[in-house]
C-alpha cells in the first residue's frame, strides 16, 4: 500500500475546505506479458505496451523464462512475476531496474516500500515473502501459511491472502498477515465451497473471494468473509467461474463460462451471466479499465495463436490489440491530470473505525478511486490533504497529530465527490 505523506497547514490559515481543483485520470498504456509457446523452451516471456490513444504496441523487454503469472504498476514502476523471477521496470522509459530469483512466484502487491509476493508450485514452504520494492532485495518470508497461495488484498496494515493450495486441494483457505511485523495473524479454512480461491476484493466492508471452478465443472462459488475472518458465507452459481476481472459500479466482473459475467455486490445475486460472449480460445487474462469502463481480454491456444480484444461494459467489441501467445498477465497504467471540473455524483463515504483515536480508513468506491482528499474542521480550515492511489481500494488517514474533535473528510475527482464526518477522540 502506498504510504501517504501529509503536510500540516498552519492553524491560522483560513482555507475553504471544498476545493476547486480535482484530479481526472487517463489510461496511458496497457502493459502485457506473453509467455509464448509453452512447448518451446526457448520462447521466452515478452513484455509490451499498448497505447489505447495511438492504437500502437511496443515490445520493450524479455524475461528469460517460460511463463508469466502477474504484472502490477505502483508509483510509476512495473513489477513482473514470471515463473522463477521478479523484475522491475520504469513504466516511462521501459528500462529494467532490478531483477531477482523467485522460483514459484505467483501474485504481487505493494505495501509502503515493500513488495509482497505469493508463491505456488514447485515451492513447498514459505508461500508469502517480502522484498524491498526499490531493488527487490529479499527481506523475509512467513513459514506459517499452510499451502500454495494466490491473490492478495491490503486493508490498512493487514494483508489478506488467498490460499488455494495445490491442484489436489479440496478446500480453500484465507490467511491474514500483520504487514508491520510481517507475521501471520490467522489462517481460516473456508471449506470445499472455497476450493480454487484466487482473487480478493473489498466491497461493502467485507472481503469477496473469487473461487475458480475446477476444470470441467459447470457451477461456481464466491465467498464473502468479514475482515477478522470470524464469519463467512458462500454463494453458488450455475455458471463456471474463472479469475476475477474487477469491480465497477458495485458489480463484480469475473471470467464466466469462458466469457465475462457479473455479480451484484449488494445482493450477491448473478447480475448477468454473459456480459461478453464466450470466446473460441481460452481466456489468458482479463483486466477492467475503471476509468473508461472497458475490458481488456487476451485469448490463446498456448501454442501458436493469441489475440487481444477490447470491449465496453455492454459487451460490444471496441478494438483489438497485439497480445502475443499466452498473454497471461496485464496491468493498466493510470495517469492523473489536474484541472477545474464540474462534479456530479454525491457519495456517502464508508469510514472505520469512527470514532477513531489515530487511523481512519476510507473505503474507496470505484467512482472515487484516484480522488484528491482533504481533512477539514467544521469551520472549513484544511489540516491535511493529498491524493489517493488509483490502484488501491482503501485510503488510510493518520489523524494522530490533530486535536480531538469532529472533522470533515472530503474526496473529489472529475466524476464524483464524497464526504463523511469523523470523530477523533
Amino acid at each position: 500500500m502506498k504510504k501517504f505523506t501529509f503536510s500540516m497547514l498552519a492553524a491560522g490559515m483560513l482555507l475553504v475546505c471544498p476545493f476547486l481543483e480535482a484530479q481526472s485520470f487517463t489510461v496511458k498504456q496497457v502493459m502485457i506479458a506473453s509467455g509464448g509457446n509453452y512447448a518451446n523452451p526457448d520462447d521466452f516471456v515478452e513484455l509490451s505496451s499498448y497505447d489505447p490513444v495511438s492504437d500502437q504496441s511496443v515490445n520493450f523487454g524479455t524475461v528469460f523464462t517460460q511463463s508469466v503469472q502477474d504484472m502490477m504498476i505502483s508509483d510509476g514502476f512495473l513489477y513482473v512475476a514470471a515463473q522463477d523471477s521478479i523484475a522491475k521496470y520504469d513504466a516511462n522509459t521501459f528500462h529494467r531496474l532490478a531483477v531477482t530469483a523467485a522460483v514459484g512466484v505467483n501474485k504481487l502487491a505493494v505495501y509502503q516500500n515493500k513488495l509482497m509476493a505469493t508463491f505456488a508450485y514447485p515451492v513447498t514452504e514459505n508461500f508469502i515473502r517480502e522484498f524491498d520494492a526499490s531493488d527487490l532485495t529479499f527481506l523475509g518470508s512467513i513459514a506459517d501459511v499452510s499451502d500454495e497461495s494466490a491473490g492478495m488484498l491490503i486493508i490498512g496494515n493487514r494483508l489478506y491472502v488467498a490460499v488455494p493450495g495445490g491442484w489436489t486441494s479440496t478446500t480453500g483457505k484465507m490467511a491474514m498477515v500483520d504487514l508491520d511485523s510481517f507475521q501471520l495473524i490467522d489462517e481460516v479454512d473456508l471449506g470445499s465451497e472455497a476450493m480454487g480461491i484466487y482473487n480478493l476484493y473489498l466491497a461493502n466492508n467485507q472481503i469477496v473471494t473469487v473461487n475458480r471452478s475446477a476444470w470441467g465443472t459447470t457451477t461456481g462459488n464466491l465467498t464473502t468473509i468479514n475482515t477478522d475472518l470470524s464469519q463467512f458465507t458462500h454463494y453458488t452459481y450455475a455458471e463456471s467461474i474463472g479469475a476475477g476481472i474487477g469491480v465497477y459500479d458495485n458489480l463484480l466482473y469475473t471470467q464466466m463460462n469462458n466469457g465475462i459475467g457479473s455479480v451484484n455486490l449488494e445482493t450477491m445475486d448473478l447480475e448477468k451471466s454473459t456480459v461478453v460472449e464466450p470466446f473460441a480460445m481460452s481466456i489468458a487474462a482479463a483486466k477492467l479499465d475503471t476509468v473508461n469502463g472497458l475490458f481488456y481480454v487476451t485469448t490463446t491456444d498456448y501454442s501458436a495463436l493469441g489475440a487481444g480484444f477490447i470491449y465496453n461494459l455492454e459487451g460490444e467489441e471496441q478494438n483489438t490489440f497485439d497480445a502475443g501467445i499466452s498473454a497471461e498477465a496485464m496491468a493498466i497504467d493510470y495517469r492523473s491530470s489536474v484541472g477545474v471540473q464540474e462534479f456530479h455524483a454525491q457519495i456517502a463515504l464508508q469510514t472505520y473505525p469512527n470514532p477513531t483515536q489515530d487511523i481512519c480508513q476510507i473505503v474507496l468506491p470505484d467512482e472515487l478511486v484516484g480522488a484528491q482528499w482533504k481533512i477539514c474542521d467544521l469551520q472549513g480550515r484544511i489540516y491535511l490533504e493529498g491524493s489517493t492511489d488509483l490502484n488501491r481500494k482503501t485510503l488510510d488517514l493518520d489523524m494522530q497529530g490533530l486535536q480531538q474533535g469532529m472533522y470533515l473528510i472530503t474526496l473529489r475527482n472529475s466524476q464524483a465527490q464524497g464526504s463523511a464526518k469523523v470523530l477523533l477522540n
